[in-house]
């Protein structure tokens, strides 16, 4: 179920007085729809992206965790890349794009394509998730700050 938030549905989420509690209540519901169904994507393509790499030092993967906090941006998104240190195995974080660190060549050169697709659509439905987790906050905010 994709639900496609509009322009007016995300200038509606900004705090203002000419909104009505309904429309509010509205605009909201869509937007948690949207937040739900990109986290669902977003398991999928964890577990595609797996698949699409093989298990070697040098795969780049997405990992989605719960911070354990009341938090309405969790799963939080990690990228890590799968190293072999002191001859263990374990995942390492990337700092920066993980485009950058995907490899080619080897074994990996077979499912180079789909994962770079996969890495995009993940970054690609992490800003749009980003932007209206965000919008929340500011409600959240200015909410707090009339009552004070």
């Amino acid at each position: 179920m994709r639900v496609k938030l509009t322009q007016s549905d995300v200038t509606a989420l900004k705090p203002s007085p000419a909104h009505g509690p309904a429309k509010l209540h509205k605009v909201a519901g869509k937007a948690i729809s949207r937040v739900e169904a990109i986290n669902t994507r977003l398991y999928v393509i964890q577990d595609a992206l797996k698949a699409a790499q093989p298990k070697l030092p040098g795969a780049v993967l997405l990992y989605l965790y719960k911070c354990n906090r009341n938090c309405g941006g969790c799963p939080h998104i990690v990228w890590r890349k799968w190293a072999v240190i002191k001859n263990k195995f374990c995942a390492c974080d990337i700092d920066g794009s993980p485009l950058k660190r995907l490899r080619g060549a080897g074994e990996f050169s077979t499912g180079k394509s789909t994962a770079k697709a996969l890495i995009e659509e993940a970054l690609r439905l992490n800003r749009e998730r980003r932007k209206i987790v965000g919008l929340f906050g500011n409600i959240g905010r200015t909410i707090t700050a009339k009552r004070n």
